[in-house]
């Protein structure tokens, strides 16, 4: 018995390494990985942190670009919208190309996350036009079912608009609007952390999700700023922000990504075509 569990420790152990220190990002210039995803990997500059950012960039109308969205359990249902697990095993069973961490959970005390264990949604959330709740401090971001990008600048989230979406994430604020950086919008504390962004363009068809490993929430939206993001805003972060890349991305190791610490509740990623090597 003692063997067998010095043989699961040393197991664990050489998981946490491959999957924290082998497979963190490393520094590349916006290349396409995928058919119609771009990805982007750099250095936080210092002003606003210190580690890597990683900037994946989706065009969603191209063709097999396809967006994902954890579904939930309603609370008609009488159960809690999710059950936690590990974002690894969350890209694998849904087969996806990309997956991020998107809206804060609870019971969300650390002590508390283990897998298997159920936890709501904290903001609002629509899948295939199904809503999770009403969280009264709800931004809606969302796509309808032509999949055009349309987003309240209200809360909370009102009947009317939650009709109108196919898909939909709550955000704790608007942080970018019309392309403009919202100060105050922000925590004015200068807190340093591991965050998970979400940014469109509705014009272009543009979808950003951006992980950084250890930055400002004022840094995290100058990097969205300077890629072209008309609208956004902050998701789950800290121990929660994840980005984890599929297989056959083009010039990056599979399962290649930053990855908290957490198993993760609601989640959404994108499936895409693989690139032919040249």
């Amino acid at each position: 018995m003692l063997f067998f569990l010095v043989g699961l420790l040393g197991v664990a152990v050489c998981a946490i390494i491959i999957l924290y220190v082998f497979l963190r990002p490393q520094n590349r210039e916006r290349s396409e990985i995928y058919r119609g995803v771009y990805l982007t990997v750099e250095d936080i500059p210092e002003e606003f942190g210190e580690g890597k950012v990683m900037i994946a960039e989706i065009h969603w109308d191209e063709p097999g670009v396809e967006l994902f969205f954890r579904p939930f359990f309603p609370q008609a249902s009488g159960k809690m919208h999710y059950s936690l697990l590990p974002a690894d095993y969350l890209r694998w069973k849904y087969d996806l190309s990309i997956l991020v961490n998107t809206t804060r959970y609870y019971p969300g005390e650390w002590w508390k996350s283990y897998p298997l264990r159920r936890v709501n949604s904290l903001e609002t959330l629509v899948w295939e036009g199904r809503v999770s709740h009403i969280h009264p401090l709800s931004y809606m971001l969302g796509w309808d079912t032509d999949e055009n990008f349309l987003y309240e600048f209200s809360k909370p989230p009102s009947p009317e608009f939650l009709e109108t979406l196919r898909w939909g994430i709550g955000v704790q604020s608007i942080t970018i609007n019309d392309g403009q950086i919202r100060l105050g919008a922000m925590d004015r504390n200068e807190i340093r952390d591991s965050r998970t962004f979400l940014g469109v363009d509705p014009v272009r068809k543009v979808l950003w999700l951006i992980v950084g490993e250890k930055l400002s929430e004022f840094g995290m939206n100058a990097i969205a700023s300077n890629q072209g993001v008309m609208v956004g805003g902050q998701l789950d972060s800290q121990d929660a922000s994840t980005m984890i890349l599929g297989s056959g991305a083009i010039g990056v190791d599979s399962l290649t990504g930053i990855r908290g610490r957490r198993p993760l509740g609601a989640v959404m990623g994108v499936r895409a075509e693989r690139l032919r090597e040249n």
